[in-house]
């Protein structure tokens, strides 16, 4: 039995996108979409997102509840370990098993 291919498109991953970021700013964070899916319009891998900082920090930045939704929206998460991602700039780094494709996450 061959395995299924990770396929994300920018339209999957702007759905998502779209989904989720009016509900980061509770968290005092802005979403962005990053790798692959935005910079070739799809990705056989997985989808590349980033939490930012808000820049006003009227909402000082909460990434520990960030997490608890994040794990409410796309379920359990395991550290991100590859050496390709062995940035000390991101307070987390994550991958998710979404409706079978992964996403890597990254908090600042």
């Amino acid at each position: 039995m061959t395995k299924k291919p990770i396929l994300w498109l920018l339209d999957d991953a702007l759905f998502l996108v779209r989904k989720l970021q009016p509900d980061t700013r509770q968290f005092g964070y802005h979403l962005a979409l990053g790798g692959g899916v935005l910079n070739a319009g799809l990705s056989f891998k997985d989808l590349d997102l980033y939490f930012l900082p808000l820049d006003d920090q009227t909402i000082p930045p909460d990434a520990e509840n960030l997490l608890s939704w994040l794990f409410e929206q796309l379920g359990e998460s395991k550290p991100l370990v590859d050496e390709r991602y062995n940035s000390a700039h991101y307070k987390h780094k994550r991958k998710y098993s979404y409706a079978g494709s992964r996403i890597d996450v990254f908090i600042l």
